[in-house]
């Protein structure tokens, strides 16, 4: 697993690239995987590091998808991923539930390359004792309500197929 899918993720959110709605399934084959369908003007692509994009149309909202070995705890993780990104400590915000796999919600903000401030929500969830999935939206400041409603369906549809 990699840890510069926020850094690239920050970098990402003001990229332009050509917008269409679909499934997203990452990775493409093999489980566990990431399901999600992205909202209209929505567009996905790998990161480099072995991660997946998805970012709003208007790049105010963005996805990273990460899953990848892990053995420690999920706070370790959080940590370590915030840190890499050169965003603040994560607050963990309590526990939640990726498709029966069971894991935490955390919270950070980072300044990203551009000078824009950036919200992150970071959800971490083991697939396994060896193996962790993520799922983590970042959002500019003072982003419209209905692009972050948006945003929220991302994760509030998102699902996890099982090993």
């Amino acid at each position: 697993m990699k840890m510069h899918f926020l850094a690239a993720l920050g970098a990402a959110v003001f990229f332009s690239m050509p917008v269409r709605a679909e499934q997203v399934r990452f990775p493409q084959t093999g489980a566990p995987a990431f399901v999600i369908t992205t909202p209209d003007g929505w567009t996905h692509q790998p990161d480099g590091d072995g991660n997946m994009l998805l970012i709003s149309g208007n790049k105010t909202a963005s996805y990273a998808l990460t899953i990848g070995s892990y053995s420690g705890n999920l706070d370790d993780l959080a940590t370590g991923a915030m840190k890499a990104a050169g965003a603040n400590a994560p607050q963990q915000m309590g526990p939640t539930i990726i498709s029966g796999f069971r894991g935490y919600e955390y919270d950070s903000s980072m300044v990203n390359p551009s000078g824009v401030h950036v919200n992150v929500h970071m959800v971490a969830v083991k697939t396994d004792a060896g193996h962790m999935a993520s799922v983590t939206m970042l959002t500019v400041d003072g982003i419209a309500s209905e692009d972050y409603q948006a945003a929220q369906s991302v994760l509030a549809n998102t699902s996890i197929v099982g090993p």
